[in-house]
């Protein structure tokens, strides 16, 4: 921030704001509602109007007169073939909680008995005693994730489990009104009370170091899209084998799949710019189906609760990025790399949440070296028909229990989201009819309000637009955004003796 001829410069941004008394940008928010992955929106920019943040990948450069955000040194050998890239991330992610784990006095960690958070627990065990914490409840679907996380204490000497059972009192949208300054909306605040419950028992056991396996999917994970990107590169053989394995697997007919695959493949990024910028001003449908899967963004349905001229500004400054936009990236690798850096900015905000309790939240998977021995192999290198992450599950063959490997179940949370919807629903419509986002010219309340009383009734609703809408509500009413300053005072050194 420029400040009496000079720089201002901080970790987060609330100091800044208060010096600045600096107002909250609408259309930094308003592009991070309706189409968070088109992130050129809110390049250089904060949740605050006059506040610049540093872009993922980049560090501040400051000189006389000039501040820029430069991209740092990033090269690195692409691993040539699976199996290299297997055991570059093993290396990577064994150093990196290797790095965690070494001087933290007391180590804890979420354990869900899920691959990503049990991988990590694993890899800590050996090194250090570790306190880990499994959540259930009785709204877990598929829950089998106790059985696996005993299975993972039971194999892996240093591993002490501390069962967490929840209730009403930790279903979401609750604690809305605790929850604390963030530099932007933050989507885990929606789950503070489940969150706040199982972090607690780690908090008093005087955890120094908290780990997690946060990212895990972000990074591990391959959008469908990257059937795309075998026809992008030429490998139209191998495109037809995939995605005729993928119709069959999705029991969708194929020649549907392979014309929605295709379609993709062909197009680019600033003729989906184009398009929409299209949807926003109404004179585009919004894609649905296979449409929605392989295209290279969609807005969110929040878009609908947006007020008209707020889509229309949108709209514009989505066409006016087509003249700059880049037409060589592939579609598939385009999602997983704005996808992980979406969740990234997310996570930071979380790392907050976890300073309420007193906890250094660690997140190895979201490492630069971990990154890059995953996301610098091809989108569909990093696939397989039947296997979720089967990259991770190569590297850690051999360390985790078998039945963690091949497990095929992952358990979810959609009841609880619609339970605490129909919990908290007078909270939540008070906080929507007192809507800031209204006052700004974003929202018009009455059609979120509208969706939040369809989800209530346990009618279907968007959640994620939903919660959206409402972490974005939470984090603008959340009060005064102030910070504090550090002041050291540099003593001199003692002379040197003769």
């Amino acid at each position: 921030m420029a400040y009496r001829g000079g720089w201002l410069w901080a970790t987060t941004v609330r100091p800044l704001v208060a010096l600045r008394a600096a107002r909250i940008d609408a259309e930094f928010l308003t592009g991070l509602l309706a189409v968070p992955l088109v992130e050129e929106l809110r390049q250089g920019r904060s949740a605050w109007e006059g506040v610049r943040s540093v872009p993922p990948g980049h560090a501040l450069v400051l000189s006389r007169g000039r501040a820029a955000a430069e991209p740092y040194a990033t090269a690195v050998d692409t691993p040539r073939d699976f199996p290299s890239a297997a055991s570059r991330l093993r290396e990577a992610l064994t150093e990196a909680v290797s790095l965690r784990t070494r001087q933290a006095r007391v180590v804890t960690a979420d354990l869900s008995g899920g691959l990503d958070s049990t991988t990590v627990a694993v890899l800590a065990g050996p090194q250090r005693p570790v306190f880990t914490v499994t959540y259930t409840d009785r709204r877990i679907c598929n829950d089998d994730d106790v059985r696996h996380a005993d299975t993972a204490v039971q194999a892996t000497p240093g591993l002490e489990q501390h069962m967490v059972h929840g209730d009403d009192s930790a279903l979401p949208y609750g604690r809305l009104t605790d929850i604390p300054p963030t530099d932007a909306p933050c989507l885990d605040v929606l789950t503070l009370a489940r969150r706040t419950t199982y972090l607690t028992p780690a908090a008093r056991r005087g955890s120094t170091v908290h780990l997690t396996g946060n990212g895990g999917d972000a990074v591990l994970s391959t959008s469908p899209a990257f059937l795309a990107d075998l026809v992008t590169s030429g490998r139209h053989r191998e495109a037809v084998r995939e995605t005729m394995a993928r119709a069959r697997l999705w029991k969708v007919t194929a020649h549907r799949l392979l014309r929605a695959v295709y379609a993709l493949g062909r197009s680019s990024y600033p003729e989906a710019l184009l398009l929409l910028a299209d949807q926003l001003n109404g004179t585009g449908k919004r894609p649905t189906g296979l449409a929605s899967t392989f295209s290279w963004t969609v807005p969110s349905a929040a878009v609908s609760w947006l007020l008209p001229e707020a889509r229309v500004r949108l709209a514009r400054r989505i066409a006016e990025l087509e003249r700059s936009a880049s037409r060589n990236e592939p579609p598939g690798q385009w999602r997983d790399w704005r996808g992980l850096r979406w969740f990234g900015a997310g996570h930071a905000q979380y790392v907050a949440v976890g300073e309420l309790l007193g906890l250094d939240i660690a997140s190895p998977f979201l490492d630069n070296s971990v990154v890059r021995a995953t996301l610098t192999l091809p989108s569909w290198q990093r696939a397989a028909a039947r296997q979720l992450k089967p990259q991770l599950r190569a590297a850690m063959a051999g360390r985790l229990p078998e039945s963690i490997l091949t497990r095929r179940t992952k358990a979810t949370f959609t009841s609880h989201g619609y339970a605490g919807l129909r919990a908290h629903r007078e909270e939540l419509r008070a906080l929507l009819e007192g809507s800031r986002l209204a006052a700004l010219g974003l929202l018009d309340s009455a059609k979120a309000i509208a969706a939040l009383e369809r989800g209530a009734e346990g009618l279907p609703t968007s959640l994620a637009a939903l919660d959206s809408v409402l972490a974005a509500e939470a984090w603008s009413q959340a009060g005064p955004h102030t910070g504090t300053w550090w002041r050291t005072r540099r003593e001199p050194r003692d002379a040197p003796t003769a």
